[in-house]
């Protein structure tokens, strides 16, 4: 079975979710972030989430080098936000 990409991707589009703006640290102490909607609980106890990148985002190596993330869980009205680290570069900031 063969399954377009377009048609794949506007179907699971319409699955609603949660959007995040996850953050951290580069190495040079700058700030890295980008928008998310691949963030879920994985554990109570200990109290664990997870996140997903693509290990070609630029900034993949920040966050799987950073001590630390912020998980910051966007409001309706935050689209502006959302719209603004979902784009590639510094002048998110």
């Amino acid at each position: 079975m063969s399954i377009d990409p377009r048609e794949f991707r506007d179907t699971v589009g319409c699955f609603a979710t949660g959007i995040t703006i996850i953050t951290t640290i580069d190495g040079d102490g700058g700030p890295v972030g980008l928008t998310a909607n691949s963030f879920t609980s994985l554990s109570l106890d200990p109290p664990m989430v997870l996140f997903c990148l693509d290990r070609k985002v630029a900034s993949f190596d920040a966050f799987q080098t950073g001590a630390h993330f912020a998980v910051n869980i966007l409001a309706d009205g935050q689209t502006d936000t959302s719209n603004r680290f979902a784009q590639s570069g510094p002048e998110k900031w």
